[in-house]
């Protein structure tokens, strides 16, 4: 059915075969099967940009709550500097304890 040296029709079988698609779109002379294969895929592309877009977002809010531990962190140490700091003057010259 098709010429074998442009190899559009990978295998055939006693229902059907397998074509190329791209080799069968240049024999026909315009991107007809791939475009219905787009569209019938379609939802499958979308999907898995949508997984990749998630997973970004994950990545960044997974970054974000580190940062903020790590922020929280420092705060805390600050804090506990400040409490732990120098005794007064008073209790200094008095040497209380």
């Amino acid at each position: 059915m098709f010429p074998r040296e442009l190899g559009v029709a990978i295998e055939q079988y006693n229902n059907g075969m397998i074509l190329d698609i791209d080799k069968f779109d240049k024999f026909i002379g315009e991107p007809l099967i791939r475009q219905h294969y787009n569209s019938l895929h379609q939802k499958d592309k979308q999907t898995d940009v949508m997984q990749e877009y998630l997973k970004a977002q994950k990545q960044h809010d997974e970054q974000q709550n580190k940062m903020m531990t790590e922020m929280m962190k420092t705060i805390a140490k600050q804090q506990e500097q400040n409490q732990q700091s120098k005794p007064g003057l008073l209790s200094r010259l008095f040497k209380r304890k």
